[in-house]
């Protein structure tokens, strides 16, 4: 499954790039969310015997997921058929995952360390996905 993902997006990324502006920001952001949740799936399936971590990694990993999956099925089922931009779900979804972020290490004080590199990622990978498609 992984690797048809990977080959599908490799196979798309370059005639979706050329399309505009909102395509380079949700590719861009792509190959963050797609590696992480990879890696926070290994580490819950690593750490199964320790609860609080496992639980930890899966949401993380769920987390992950909500911009390319729900972004995309709100794309599909709302703003498509209404000829609405595509600008109007990835802002959200951004801003929803941040939220999310900010809110389970809230939770958690903020001890688990992964968290902290996720939700630094996520507005690294968002800042640099900006500076890429409008600047360079």
């Amino acid at each position: 499954m992984l690797i048809s993902t990977l080959t599908l997006f490799i196979s798309t990324f370059e005639t979706r790039v050329d399309q505009g502006a909102i395509f380079r920001l949700v590719y861009l952001l792509d190959l963050f969310l797609l590696p992480s949740f990879v890696i926070f799936m290994l580490l819950a399936i690593v750490n199964r015997k320790h609860v609080m971590q496992h639980i930890s990694y899966v949401v993380l990993a769920t987390i992950m997921l909500l911009p390319p999956g729900l972004g995309r099925l709100i794309y599909g089922v709302f703003l498509m058929p209404l000829s609405l931009p595509v600008r109007l779900f990835f802002e959200p979804m951004v801003t929803l995952t941040v939220g999310s972020l900010l809110y389970f290490g809230h939770r958690q004080h903020w001890h688990f360390r992964p968290t902290k590199l996720a939700l630094s990622g996520q507005c690294v990978t968002t800042a640099l996905c900006y500076v890429y498609t409008y600047w360079l």
